[in-house]
């Protein structure tokens, strides 16, 4: 699966939901059955054969087998990297329940969906790598980042994961933090735009200058806060909710975002405010927050 989807990376299109799915079934045999030498499903269709000249275990050799594909799919462009964020929106979607719009869901045939448990979602984890990059001085996510479709596809799903009303508590913690560090290194990105090269790079810092790249990188906090997420129409609007915990995470990293970039934000601070508002709307749909919203607000930013 891997080697083929590494030589028709930019010819899969939508047949990279099934290449996914068979490797989101791998990572949870992996991950139930441990470091073993070697794993395979109850049905015997996937299975997992540790070369024993690598050593090391199945999980390890998963993850690096991954982080190579992500490699191959970020540098062949948005041929690539759109559709694996498309298939892993779908596939997301299937663990959480939440809702996908139409542009992504009419590309895929229905799917059922997978039980829901208490390990990291294997989507969610691949849209983060996708972008959130590892590695001494390694930008290698920020073409991903750069781009406002795939901008645009990312943080929504992970918006609509984490305000779903019934989205698994480990999924929804998940979503949030994704969130959270996908939005602080495109903020670094913006910090660092001067020294970008190429075409995608100079149009990056016309962005920033015009002020709309800070304002496209805070608006997912917005979102967080007041439950209103881009790109959804009824009856999937109504579905997300102001979450108490969520709202708590997109405080605490607007909170980290200036506290590392807040000299550098500029026409971004109408947006800042309107975070820090939406603290004491008292249209809320958790009892907590609404009783007491300065709580919330100094649990964050503390005096």
């Amino acid at each position: 699966s891997l080697k083929c989807a590494k030589f028709l990376a930019t010819v899969l299109r939508a047949s990279w939901h099934p290449v996914l799915a068979t490797l989101q079934a791998v990572d949870d045999v992996v991950q139930q059955m441990g470091s073993s030498s070697s794993s395979s499903s109850s049905g015997g269709v996937y299975t997992i054969v540790m070369p024993a000249a690598l050593g090391g275990s199945a999980a390890d050799l998963l993850r690096h087998d991954l982080q190579a594909l992500l490699d191959l799919v970020r540098r062949a462009g948005p041929g690539a990297y759109l559709w694996v964020a498309r298939a892993l929106a779908m596939l997301g979607s299937s663990v959480s329940g939440a809702p996908v719009p139409s542009d992504i869901s009419d590309v895929f045939a229905e799917q059922d969906a997978t039980p829901a448990s208490d390990r990291p979602a294997f989507a969610l984890a691949q849209l983060r790598a996708l972008v959130v990059t590892t590695g001494d001085g390694d930008n290698a996510g920020d073409a991903v980042l750069m781009d406002c479709e795939a901008w645009r596809m990312i943080t929504q799903h992970l918006l609509a994961t984490a305000a779903f009303a019934d989205t698994p508590a480990p999924i929804r913690s998940q979503a949030c933090s994704s969130l959270a560090d996908i939005v602080l290194t495109a903020m670094d990105l913006v910090a660092r735009s001067d020294v970008l090269e190429g075409e995608d790079g100079e149009r990056f810092r016309r962005l920033v200058e015009s002020g709309d790249a800070q304002r496209r990188v805070i608006s997912p906090l917005a979102q967080l806060m007041t439950g209103d997420i881009a790109g959804y129409d009824e009856p999937d609007r109504s579905r997300f909710k102001r979450l108490i915990e969520v709202r708590r995470v997109a405080l605490d990293t607007l909170h980290r975002l200036l506290q590392a970039a807040g000299h550098s934000v500029k026409q971004a601070w109408g947006v800042v405010f309107d975070i820090v508002q939406s603290v004491f709307d008292v249209q809320d749909d958790d009892a907590e927050s609404a009783k007491q919203p300065g709580l919330l607000m100094r649990g964050v930013f503390p005096c």
